[in-house]
């Protein structure tokens, strides 16, 4: 039974992460300042440490 919850929260927090860096790439193209660390992880309900890396990948590309 835990296998199943802990398969089903790892998917949740990729799709979560997913979501961030989707809207930190929509920010950068669009009108108006990119999102922050700060902002992206509140919106999101991630932790900022995350919020950061989900920044610095799209940075190293």
């Amino acid at each position: 039974m835990w296998a199943a919850f802990d398969r089903e929260r790892i998917g949740v927090e990729h799709v979560t992460e997913q979501a961030a860096l989707a809207n930190y790439i929509a920010s950068l193209n669009g009108p108006g300042r990119c999102s922050l660390q700060r902002a992206l992880s509140k919106t999101h309900g991630i932790d900022s440490r995350k919020a950061k890396k989900i920044i610095s990948t799209v940075e190293q590309t």
